[in-house]
């Protein structure tokens, strides 16, 4: 159980979004990680986006298969937290510097009474994941488009974004994260972000 909306529907684990393939367990079960996606979400109405659980902390999951069952086993879920390890993330956009549809601005997150929710500018919708040897995680988001870098335990370590992030809605640079990505890369429409992501040696694609 994930929790409980505001109209008392149970929201369970699920809605995954990105896997990785971690090897064969001693056991001979198939090892894998995933993680969730921005939240529990309804369709928009214009540019308010209904998001089921406001205060939803996105995570990461291990879990195993056996192969011969088809039954699956979770063997660890991680929260995913911003750099000073407590405050949680959640799946609630980052910002608006325009109207709908324009760069730097997404779309707009309300409750089930239609009531705006504060935007989170660590707020991640991620779409992909991979496993570095020294067990930190790579992960990538669509809202910016963003790459995140997660220590083993989930504590946010970087965050990478489109040069002019924050100076598009007048905050100090740094808001929103580490601005090194083209600032092209702003101008994909909403929900048009990284949506995949692999390792090899020492270099993302």
């Amino acid at each position: 159980l994930l929790g409980t909306t505001s109209a008392g529907q149970n929201i369970l684990l699920g809605g995954f979004s990105g896997l990785y393939f971690q090897g064969i367990a001693d056991n001979g079960n198939l090892q894998f990680v995933t993680h969730t996606d921005r939240g529990p979400n309804g369709e928009p109405t214009g540019q308010n986006r209904p998001f089921l659980l406001p205060a939803f902390q996105p995570e990461i999951v291990s879990f195993e298969l056996n192969k011969t069952t088809g039954e699956i086993t979770i063997t660890k879920r991680t929260g995913l937290f911003r750099e000073d390890g407590t405050t949680p993330l959640t799946g609630r956009p980052n910002l608006q510097a325009g109207a709908g549809g324009t760069a730097y601005t997404d779309e707009i997150g309300v409750n089930l009474d239609d009531q705006i929710l504060e935007n989170d500018p660590f707020g991640a919708d991620l779409e992909g994941i991979v496993v570095a040897p020294n067990g930190d995680f790579w992960m990538v988001d669509e809202y910016r488009p963003a790459i995140y870098h997660f220590d083993a335990n989930g504590k946010l370590i970087a965050r990478f974004i489109p040069q002019g992030t924050a100076a598009a809605v007048s905050q100090p640079e740094g808001t929103f994260g580490t601005e090194v990505l083209p600032v092209v890369y702003a101008q994909r429409r909403n929900n048009r972000g990284f949506e995949a992501v692999a390792l090899e040696g020492n270099k993302l694609y």
